[in-house]
């Protein structure tokens, strides 16, 4: 049996399904609603939207670039799928790190039944999903210059400075409504988040980097080091509690503990490269 080459890798195949599952659709449902804004705003002195206009009408533009948007991911969606499949080597990590991204639905999500598929589509997709079912054969990295190589994700301090930043907005706009700021009680609530603030962070100064890792090992925060040969799976995922998202780093291991969960959205460097860089280690440690 000739063994099948697979010209996409994992990254390629993700940033062409971003661009048409994600960037497309969204410049098309916000460009209408920004159009529609735009309409009834003086451009160069003369106003585009006259009494002749009926805005309710006009309220048409931003509803059919939302439905455009809809309908574009919607015949998209099992397109690209077939083309990822066919050509991508590692899928596991493929529709792992499409879901994280808000990229695909879930199998089991009454949303996937909103994706427009035609007869061939719908074979083809299920024989090809097959390869789900199938042991994983991981994708090895386009450069092994540097990996193992001891490397660490710190939290960020930046991120800390952020949260305070993004606080005094909210205590400006109250000044320039009331006239005033009173240090009861505005001065006081500013406090109160600052010093909060500061007890989640000053315990995190000076501590060790949450994820640490070189060529044999990984260590998640405080837990022991995990041998690259006895994680199963490295990936992450949107947790949502109904009142936010979290984005979080999942390793799932054949030792005790089973599963390791970190927030990543407090480290250094984005999420798409952390997973990125702990999988091009992972498949070099697992040789």
């Amino acid at each position: 049996m000739m063994h099948q080459t697979y010209f996409v890798s994992v990254s390629e195949a993700i940033r062409a399904g971003r661009l048409n599952l994600r960037t497309i659709p969204s410049i098309v449902a916000f460009g209408g609603l920004a159009f529609y804004f735009l309409l009834f705003f003086d451009a160069f002195g003369v106003r585009i939207v006259t009494r002749q206009f009926n805005p309710a009408l006009l309220f048409l533009i931003p509803v059919s670039s939302l439905i455009f948007a809809f309908i574009w991911r919607s015949f998209h969606t099992a397109a690209w799928k077939i083309w990822a499949l066919e050509n991508v080597q590692d899928v596991h990590r493929l529709y792992q790190v499409a879901l994280s991204q808000g990229m695909i639905n879930k199998p089991d999500s009454w949303l996937i039944k909103l994706e427009y598929k035609t007869a061939d589509q719908r074979q083809r997709l299920a024989n090809l999903e097959t390869r789900l079912d199938q042991p994983r054969q991981m994708e090895e990295p386009s450069s092994t210059l540097g990996i193992g190589e001891p490397r660490e994700f710190p939290y960020s301090l930046n991120r800390a400075l952020l949260e305070v930043i993004m606080c005094l907005p909210v205590f400006v706009i109250i000044y320039f409504v009331t006239g005033k700021f009173e240090f009861f009680p505005f001065g006081l609530i500013l406090i109160v988040l600052i010093g909060f603030m500061l007890f989640r962070w000053l315990p995190r100064i000076g501590k060790p980097a949450p994820i640490r890792f070189d060529a044999a090992t990984l260590r998640i925060k405080d837990n022991p080091p995990l041998a690259w040969r006895d994680i199963t799976n490295i990936y992450v995922e949107k947790k949502s509690d109904g009142e936010r998202s979290e984005t979080v780093l999942v390793v799932e291991t054949n030792t005790t503990p089973a599963r390791l969960d970190l927030q990543l959205s407090e480290l250094v460097g984005r999420s798409d490269e952390i997973e990125q860089t702990l999988y091009n280690y992972w498949v070099q440690g697992k040789k």
